[in-house]
């Protein structure tokens, strides 16, 4: 029998294949107009799926520090689940208010009477979300493959037969529907107990918001780092050139969907050794976890900006993609320096510090972007160096902060060093350096920022190999164990 935790991943990578199909598909099949609508849609669904009060991530903190207690873990869940219901009745409310409220935009893309359905899809979102995160706590991940692989795979399917306006309305349809039979196979599987008669507890739901507060304003200001951009744009420049601005950010963030899987498998497990595990094996979990996933994103950025040129010239209409597509590529290079640390604060209970650093950057980050689409007046494809320059930040705060618990001497001067390694600073400046010289044409200056970085880290490529090795011998190695 196939091992679940590699059946997961499997269908986890066919589903990133077909999300990535789907970006350059969806691009031809909407059009130039319709593609700027849909992704206009998917920025409102970012605003309303971010704002989660943290409950989901809250439970999963919780769930693995009582993984002993069954009586406990299913007190937690039906709490959080009564937390669900009434974060759903808010975001009804919200949509009611943006309806009136935000009425210029919503017919600005022509969407203001689909508003219904898409906060219909943002509930339905929030209550699989919910169920997504206890399944894997508890190693159940058959529910989980199918709902995220039911809604790309229906999007294909429609892709393939519609086109224009009908198949914008065809998309709003099929995520409805995927959300729905999600939760109905979630609900059915009786594979966790959810009681709201006489057990609601009003300490253990004080619990879980205060767990869950900071968790919620740290993820919501950090998802607001991408979503605010793409505000920016959507408001400062024509639909079609949201459209060509959202191809470019699609595109790019299909880097991240191609570890989103494994990063999902191994964070819970991550917080439960940085949990139980003393300094010394934390600070080792933490440099391989950087280290390795720093390099497998490098490797698949520096290949990506070989291909780019390739795939932006089958579509014509979106040639103007290309810059913003190699920048925002090159900033997922500064987000990945952030994985492990963020667990690792978590786990130490110091989410109102990584919710400090993160609103910090936000403002940053927005200050930035706005300079340069108001004041320097640059195209909407200069605005993701302001998340390089936020991505940045947040490195040297969370590597200080991390490494300030775990060695009492570690300086800010050390941190900034371990952000602006040469290994990692001397491939991104050569990438710049290709991007002006003519990078829309072939020539084998494609191939220096790779090149260079695989001969600057040799070392650390091999420990990622021996890694995926050890992984691929034991999978089991990612359960959350209950002893």
């Amino acid at each position: 029998m196939i091992n679940q935790t590699f059946l997961f991943l499997i269908f986890k990578y066919i589903t990133y294949f077909i999300q990535f199909i789907l970006v350059f598909y969806l691009a031809i099949k909407l059009d130039l107009y319709y593609f700027g609508v849909w992704s206009f849609i998917l920025l409102i669904l970012s605003y309303f799926q971010i704002f989660n009060l943290g409950i989901s991530n809250s439970i999963a903190v919780l769930l693995v520090k009582h993984k002993k207690s069954e009586e406990m873990s299913n007190k937690y869940i039906s709490n959080g689940f009564f937390l669900i219901l009434l974060l759903n009745a808010t975001l009804m409310f919200l949509g009611i208010l943006f309806y009136f409220l935000g009425s210029t935009y919503l017919e600005k893309y022509d969407i203001k009477n689909q508003l219904i359905f898409i906060v219909t899809i943002s509930i339905l979102f929030h209550l699989n979300s919910f169920f997504m995160t206890i399944f894997r706590i508890k190693n159940f991940l058959g529910q989980i493959t199918f709902f995220q692989f039911i809604i790309p795979f229906l999007t294909l399917l429609s892709a393939l037969f519609l086109e224009g306006k009908t198949l914008l309305y065809t998309l709003i349809s099929i995520y409805l529907l995927g959300h729905l039979i999600s939760f109905f196979i979630f609900t059915k599987s009786n594979l966790i107990k959810i009681t709201l008669k006489k057990i609601i507890d009003k300490n253990i739901l004080l619990n879980i918001i205060k767990k869950g507060i900071f968790l919620f304003l740290f993820n919501f200001t950090f998802q607001l780092l991408l979503i605010s951009i793409r505000s920016i744009v959507g408001l400062f420049f024509s639909v079609n050139e949201f459209g060509v601005f959202s191809f470019s950010f699609q595109v790019s963030n299909s880097i991240l969907l191609l570890f989103e899987g494994f990063i999902f498998l191994i964070f819970p497990k991550i917080i439960d050794k940085f949990i139980t595990g003393s300094n010394l094996p934390s600070i080792k979990l933490i440099n391989d976890i950087s280290i390795c996933y720093s390099v497998a994103i490098s490797l698949t950025v520096y290949l990506s900006l070989i291909f780019f040129p390739f795939a932006i010239s089958i579509y014509p209409k979106y040639n103007d993609a290309l810059l913003g597509l190699n920048i925002a590529s090159i900033a997922i290079l500064f987000q990945s320096k952030l994985m492990g640390f963020n667990a690792f604060l978590i786990s130490k209970n110091k989410e109102k510090l990584i919710f400090t650093y993160t609103f910090l950057a936000l403002i940053l980050n927005i200050i930035i972007g706005l300079i340069i689409v108001l004041i320097l007046k640059l195209s909407f494809n200069w605005i993701y160096l302001s998340l390089i320059f936020t991505y940045f930040f947040l490195s040297i705060c969370y590597s200080y902060s991390t490494f300030k618990i775990l060695k009492n001497n570690y300086s800010l001067i050390e941190a900034i060093k371990h952000s602006t390694n040469y290994k990692m600073i001397l491939p991104v400046f050569s990438a710049f350096f290709v991007f002006n010289n003519n990078y829309h044409n072939f020539n084998l200056l494609l191939f220096l920022p790779f090149l260079l970085f695989v001969i600057l880290n040799l070392k650390e490529i091999f420990k990622m190999f021996r890694l995926i090795v050890v992984f691929l011998n034991n999978p089991d190695i990612l359960k959350i164990n209950s002893n």
